[in-house]
């Protein structure tokens, strides 16, 4: 932790909290966040630690939160800056999480703003408030496509979500075989429309959604279904390249997901469908806070 005058310069804090990222530890993830906390005293810095065995991940913000609590009785955070790097490459990689934003919610001022600060060769950083934040991570109501028939199920994945054009007929083809052949089929993530922070980082910055997560909850043997969403994908992106995805065990607590590929499709490799097979909805989410955000459409 640093702590450094309220009355110190915005470029200079700056300079700090780049200097700050050097400072962490992310042996899990690779992702290193800093944190610069504003409140009516002081300035403080610090930076997220991760630990291995067993995996818990200390964020900045928190970490933070600790240690302003021994110098404030009231603290009053009227802003929050934040820097990225190693893994991190987009917004959401050091957007305050929605377990941060709603611990820090307790001491933010009303007009708090929240400063993500340019990612070198990925974005010019983004503004926002903490209340857009907040707002952004509220509970959504159940959705599910309820149609049967090709056309209005595309019809339906098109009001609902992001997906357009080759990535909204592929997903509609899916939809109708997993309905056809009982087969749980979830749309998660940006391309949903309601994908928490994500979605409101995408708003604002007018950046698209990069990759489309679909999760398949099927038991037993997955090869038909592999194949048949395989052939799916060359019907409408014509090749794809295919890589398998580890499972980190701090995203799989229940240990239900057995699975992951991700695919890069089209000539331009324009499409990436991250792809994940799970005996269980339930416990699969990679954060437990999309399942209980409905932050998720159920297709089949």
């Amino acid at each position: 932790m640093r702590i450094f005058p309220p009355t110190t310069n915005r470029a200079e804090i700056e300079r700090l909290l780049r200097e700050e990222v050097s400072l962490c530890h992310a042996p899990v993830t690779g992702i290193f966040v800093a944190s610069a906390i504003y409140t009516d005293k002081a300035i403080y810095l610090e930076h997220n630690y991760e630990f291995q065995d067993p995996v818990v991940f200390e964020h900045s913000e928190t970490r933070s939160l600790k240690h302003i609590l021994t110098q404030e009785n009231n603290p009053k955070i009227h802003k929050i800056l934040l820097s990225a790097g190693g893994n991190a490459n987009k917004f959401k990689s050091y957007v305050p999480c929605y377990n941060c934003a709603t611990i820090l919610s307790s001491y933010i001022q009303k007009d708090a703003s929240v400063s993500l600060l340019e990612l070198p060769n990925r974005n010019n950083g983004l503004e926002f408030s903490f209340e857009e934040l907040l707002e952004a991570y509220k509970s959504l109501p159940f959705s599910e496509i309820k149609s049967n028939e090709l056309e209005e199920i595309k019809k339906e994945i098109e009001e609902k979500t992001e997906l357009r054009d080759k990535d909204l007929n592929c997903i509609s083809t899916l939809t109708k075989f997993g309905k056809e052949n009982n087969i749980g089929i979830y749309l998660t993530g940006s391309s949903t429309k309601r994908g928490g922070a994500g979605t409101m980082l995408n708003k604002k910055s007018g950046n698209k959604y990069r990759d489309i997560d679909i999760l398949f909850v099927a038991n037993g043997n997955t090869e038909n279904l592999e194949k048949y969403l395989e052939d799916t994908i060359t019907s409408h992106y014509e090749i794809f390249t295919k890589r398998h995805r580890e499972i980190p065990s701090i995203h799989n607590p229940k240990g239900v997901v057995f699975k992951k590929y991700i695919y890069s499709c089209g000539k331009d490799l324009e499409t990436t469908i991250d792809c994940a097979y799970s005996t269980n909805f339930e416990g699969t989410l990679a954060y437990h806070a999309y399942e209980l955000k409905n932050w998720f459409h159920k297709l089949a």
